[in-house]
């Protein structure tokens, strides 16, 4: 049984929506992060950066914002329903808490990736400070027809807010209060076993850490600082794509010692650029494309990134530590093959294996047994938003 349940959500106006909200603060340039500040005093980037740029912390900025009217809190719990429409196609699913205090119920919420522990312990004190979860983790789910049904229902009317952010597509929230339809969501997450991080490994860690320190100084299993706030959205709502990598220095016989290490296992030759697919990769390699053939179709339980990092990165390019090793870099999402030359040679780097996606039918397969995947393996859509549907946990 998955604890899906509504909340007190912090929203800007529908009226003034489209300049607060912005996106994930990791697109924004130093350059794009001072001219929005300049420009747009509504922006949520005068939260995230108050500390460096204003005499009030990232907590007291967000008070001053619901005190102006610029942000508003909800009189009641509310589920949300929020859609993205970009040019990967449109995403549709649910928003609310889920409970991480309890061992039990944080364990509904099934992880495919390892964490950091220095990372958890810096956004944890963030979470600490400022008391708010500004975006939802990405969460997914096996869909289901009455999953499909209820989305396409609840999303007739027209939305309570709409908004599209320039270069990150349009933006809409239907905000869901009638207690009849809440119930219906609920019984959309009761049957579940589960749902799956999609995106934000490290929120949902930082937020159990946090849960713990708080409820060791209250005892209240009850409190907000117990929930963390996700966004929910089915299978067929979401989209996984490729995690290509790339490696800065290769030996001078590299392309031979690949040979002699794969050709009991693989085929390789030129070829022009092709998506690839389960049992065939691509690799880009002094300025030629070569075409990988898996002879045997690898195993449900192993991922061509797995593969390749036990067959290719650590034997032949001493790779063995993907998340340190300064010889390998990742370059993920929906990129034309222009898009991933220009990657490849703007940041310098001599080699890249382009890999296929991880289907949802794998990646429920793994995590189901207990597994974890190696580090960048997917890269799934859609991204959130900041400051769109917030959760308060003061």
């Amino acid at each position: 049984m998955a604890d899906f349940l509504p909340f007190l959500a912090v929203s800007p106006g529908p009226t003034i929506a489209d300049r607060v909200i912005t996106k994930p603060f990791d697109r924004y340039s130093d350059h794009d992060k001072a001219e929005e500040l300049k420009g747009n005093p509504f922006s949520f980037l005068h939260i995230i950066l108050a500390q460096s740029h204003a005499n009030e912390s990232r907590r007291q900025a967000f008070d001053r914002f619901l005190e102006n009217g610029i942000l508003t809190k909800s009189s009641s719990p509310v589920y949300a329903v929020y859609r993205q429409i970009q040019e990967q196609g449109c995403f549709t699913g649910f928003v609310g808490v889920m409970p991480v205090g309890s061992e039990a119920k944080y364990n509904q919420i099934k992880r495919h990736e390892a964490t950091l522990v220095r990372k958890e312990a810096l956004l944890a004190e963030y979470l600490d400070e400022t008391n708010l979860n500004a975006e939802p983790a990405l969460l997914t789910f096996d869909s289901t027809a009455e999953s499909q049904t209820l989305l396409e229902q609840l999303t007739q009317a027209p939305p309570d807010i709409h908004v599209e952010l320039p270069g990150f597509g349009k933006h809409q929230v239907w905000w869901i209060q009638e207690p009849s339809q809440q119930q219906r969501i609920k019984l959309i997450f009761d049957p579940l076993p589960g749902v799956y991080i999609a995106d934000g490994h490290h929120r949902i860690s930082s937020s159990r850490r946090l849960a713990i320190q708080r409820f060791q100084q209250h005892q209240n299993p009850d409190a907000a600082d117990q929930f963390v706030l996700v966004a929910c959205f089915p299978s067929t709502e979401a989209r996984i794509f490729p995690y290509h990598r790339m490696v800065k220095s290769a030996p001078t016989d590299f392309l031979s010692r690949l040979k002699d290490q794969l050709s009991a296992t693989v085929k390789i030759e030129h070829g022009d650029y092709q998506e690839p697919t389960h049992n065939r990769w691509m690799m880009h390699y002094a300025g030629q494309w070569y075409r990988f053939y898996i002879d045997a179709p690898l195993p449900q339980h192993v991922l061509p990134a797995e593969w390749l990092n036990e067959h290719v990165l650590s034997p032949i390019l001493n790779i063995h530590d993907l998340t340190s090793d300064k010889n390998i870099g990742f370059v993920g999402g929906c990129l034309s093959v222009e898009q991933l030359i220009h990657t490849l040679q703007s940041a310098k780097y001599e080699l890249l294996f382009a890999l296929p996606p991880v289907e949802f039918k794998q990646f429920f397969f793994i995590v189901n047994q207990g597994g974890l995947m190696p580090p960048k393996s997917t890269w799934f859509e859609p991204k959130l938003p900041s400051a769109l549907t917030m959760y308060d946990m003061a």
